[in-house]
């Protein structure tokens, strides 16, 4: 639906979405917002596409920040290659989280 809405959310983001569910699922806080999972069309939805592209380009910063490291330090002591194996994985599970999980609350401070 925020593909179908694109022209009502791209420039500065949108706040409401209550027409965007067929099913009328409405926040209890909220009757003007329909129940976003995705936490990529939560963020377009803050602040436009440009908000969104800088989430985007954050995650491929990092993943190209891992991909060094694995690709530059070779031989690569143990307890390094354990760090990057693991900051890899951490990252890769939150951007697929993303696409399921809208973060809130403190989440969004360790995430930053």
């Amino acid at each position: 639906m925020a593909v179908r809405h694109f022209d009502e959310w791209w420039m500065f983001g949108s706040t409401y979405t209550l027409h965007w569910a067929p099913g009328g699922q409405v926040l209890a806080n909220n009757s003007t917002s329909t129940d976003l999972i995705n936490n990529y069309v939560l963020e377009g939805l803050d602040g436009g596409i440009i908000k969104l592209a800088l989430l985007i380009v954050m995650i491929v910063t990092k993943f190209n920040t891992v991909g060094r490291y694995v690709n530059v330090l070779h031989p690569i002591p143990k307890a390094h290659a354990i760090f990057v194996w693991a900051v890899g994985v951490g990252l890769s599970g939150h951007a697929l989280m993303f696409s399921s999980v809208s973060y809130f609350d403190q989440i969004v401070v360790i995430w930053y």
